[in-house]
């Protein structure tokens, strides 16, 4: 049957005779072998957690809690070292585990405002500097690719919405990122902010897919225009009341058109750039995610946008802050619910 038993009669060099398999090679099980189902760790329960050091789960009870993070007892000794060295501590337990898709998507989605929001505020507080440097460059390059657009869009049909589809990911998508990275205590610099340029083919395509997901909402307004503009003719040009209606209902259904889809994509971006992700693949696993509890994460998206608009209601200078805090907020919520994903790619 070509199955190699303990009678099995071997040779190889060196040998003076054939011998019995049993008698020159290991014991041989002539059962045949379980196949076991790689095991993949089960997140600890609320009374547990993983220690910062060695990422193994004990009882809370049995560790030395230091912030956000646990130490168990073997490690206390390296972990007071490092402390004593001024090292770096992370603010949360390494991972012990990589998780499959549908393992995330099993576990409850974490969308805790106040938490993202106080962990954003902590890291500005300790990195202010490079967050506004961060935010301002992104913001720069915005700015100045909304005026180049703009103008082109007055020589060009549809420039001023072109154009922006060439960067607009690749940087809010970076920006995030760099947040992500200083949210697990990694070292940054203010140019990782521009990792979205680093696989710009897949960002590209998802600038491209938002704006004509967004756009598509449109449609209904553009045939509403139309008509009220050959009843406008008939009219003598007259806008009577009873299009307004009409008009009103196109803007809203555009907004939130565009709204929904912005909100869909909220992970996108990161799981591109973080987790390597096809642009599609990627997409699919955001909305997978944000439709579990799309309302809470809309609100978290208004609230991270009130964060903002505070801001630029300073006379524009409290930007240099809140911009910063918004980008972080979400980094924090992709970071929470993300974070031991197994990656796309090695």
């Amino acid at each position: 049957s070509g199955a190699v038993t303990s009678d099995t009669m071997v040779w190889r060099e060196g040998m003076a005779t054939w011998q019995r398999y049993q008698e020159v090679g290991p014991a041989v099980d002539s059962t045949p072998p379980i196949s076991v189902p790689p095991q993949i760790a089960v997140p600890p329960a609320s009374h547990e957690a993983a220690c910062v050091e060695c990422g193994k789960v004990f009882p809370k009870e049995n560790m030395i809690p230091h912030g956000q993070v646990f130490v168990c007892a073997n490690c206390k000794p390296i972990f007071v070292q490092k402390l004593a060295e001024g090292v770096a501590i992370r603010q949360s337990p390494g991972i012990t585990q990589f998780v499959t898709e549908e393992e995330l998507l099993a576990r409850d989605y974490q969308v805790e405002i106040s938490r993202s929001l106080n962990r954003s505020w902590e890291l500005f507080q300790k990195n202010a500097g490079t967050c506004i440097l961060v935010a301002l460059m992104v913001a720069g390059i915005m700015l100045a690719g909304g005026v180049v657009s703009n103008l082109i869009g007055i020589v060009i049909p549809f420039g001023n919405v072109i154009l922006p589809m060439l960067y607009t990911a690749p940087l809010l998508g970076g920006a995030i990122v760099f947040f992500v990275k200083a949210h697990r205590q990694e070292k940054v610099s203010a140019g990782d902010a521009l990792v979205g340029f680093t696989r710009y083919g897949p960002m590209l395509l998802l600038g491209v897919t938002e704006t004509v997901a967004t756009y598509i909402f449109l449609i209904p307004a553009l045939i509403a225009g139309v008509g009220m503009i050959f009843l406008g003719r008939a009219q003598q040009n007259e806008l009577t009341p009873a299009m307004l209606p009409v008009f009103f209902l196109c803007i809203f259904l555009f907004m939130a058109g565009a709204i929904y889809v912005s909100t869909i994509l909220s992970f996108a971006s990161q799981l591109i750039l973080d987790k390597r992700y096809a642009c599609l693949a990627a997409i699919r696993l955001s909305w997978r995610m944000v439709h579990r509890r799309w309302w809470m994460t809309f609100w978290f998206m208004f609230v991270g946008g009130l964060v903002v608009l505070a801001g630029a209601l300073l006379c524009g200078v409290g930007l240099i802050v809140s911009f910063p805090v918004y980008l972080g907020m979400r980094a924090a919520l992709y970071d929470d619910n993300f974070r031991d994903l197994i990656p796309a790619e090695s």
